[in-house]
């Protein structure tokens, strides 16, 4: 099992794109404008040329093992960095580098689900999810348990943002993703209107608690500092102080719960309950008042959760 890392320092950018041009320069750049974190991510999509080929092969030969019709799931984009580079870059350490995949699709029946539930969640830091239908975006809000953001195109679906359906996701601790990098230097003003649209529905709907703002830069020139990001979202959030969260707090937010959705934590936070209860007696006693404490938090509603966010600190390295 790869070895994840999940402390968050500082400004967080949650997306550069693996398939960057040169993605090492694109990462120390980033750096240097004053990222800590960052996260380098893979997207994978239902019908790319691979999905095509398996079917193609399934025509032939109807007899085939379930592994052949699931598409692999690519490997981990791994970079080091040199004293020398960090030199050049005038940076004192390297940033904390997490792994991302993101899944684009819109079939809810797809294999390539399964295959991130059983590869996917165990290889990379963080899940992301594009749903390119409405099926897929109900399926992702409420049932889908590997995904810890949800990264939605502002022009290529037209999603219902449903109001109970977005609450759904926040309640599992699942956080939306805006991406500026289509407002920098975009020739298509559609891109440019849908991607505040979406940002101004997500920010009424639920408050910007669960929002976070991420570069998904492919090249230098789309990628910009924190301040300026802040700036540049103002007309999304309410304030420069709910931008700034999201490019820090709500992104180690994030983090932190991508970290207790994965299998392995579970186990260990299992084991090590168990080892500090003496008897099954005591045990059955408090699931019984685990039970009772999630019933009185569903009785006291969703809106209790958004000012506790609004109440923490901000904490940023320099």
């Amino acid at each position: 099992m790869v070895l994840m890392v999940y402390k968050a320092s500082g400004y967080c950018d949650l997306n550069i794109n693996s398939k960057a041009r040169n993605l090492k320069d694109l990462v120390l750049r980033a750096a240097t404008s004053g990222y800590q974190t960052i996260a380098i991510n893979t997207t994978v999509f239902e019908n790319d040329e691979h999905d095509n080929i398996v079917m193609k092969k399934g025509k032939k030969k109807q007899k085939q093992s379930n592994s052949d019709t699931v598409p692999a799931i690519p490997e981990l984009t791994r970079l080091s960095f040199t004293s020398t580079d960090l030199l050049k870059h005038k940076l004192n350490k390297p940033p904390i580098l997490l792994s991302r995949i993101t899944l684009v699709y819109g079939n809810t029946d797809s294999p390539l689900l399964k295959q991130v539930a059983v590869d996917a969640v165990q290889k990379y830091d963080l899940v992301a999810v594009t749903p390119t239908s409405q099926a897929a975006f109900k399926q992702v809000c409420q049932t889908l348990p590997f995904v810890d953001i949800i990264s939605m195109d502002p022009c290529g679906s037209n999603l219902n943002l449903s109001k109970n359906l977005l609450w759904d996701a926040v309640q599992r601790n699942i956080y939306f993703e805006i991406k500026y990098n289509v407002c920098i230097g975009s020739g298509n003003p559609k891109q440019l209107q849908g991607t505040f649209q979406l940002g101004n529905e997500l920010s009424r709907i639920i408050d910007c608690g669960n929002m976070i703002v991420c570069s998904g830069a492919n090249s230098v020139e789309t990628l910009r500092a924190p301040r300026d990001v802040a700036n540049l979202m103002h007309s999304v959030f309410p304030s420069s102080t709910s931008s700034i969260r999201a490019i820090a707090v709500t992104c180690h937010d994030a983090i932190k719960f991508a970290r207790e959705r994965k299998p392995c934590f579970k186990k260990c936070a299992v084991s090590a309950l168990t080892e500090n209860i003496k008897n099954e007696e005591d045990y059955n006693v408090l699931q019984g008042k685990r039970k009772l404490d999630h019933c009185e938090s569903k009785k006291s509603g969703l809106s209790s959760r958004v000012p506790k966010l609004k109440k923490r600190k901000m904490h940023l390295g320099k």
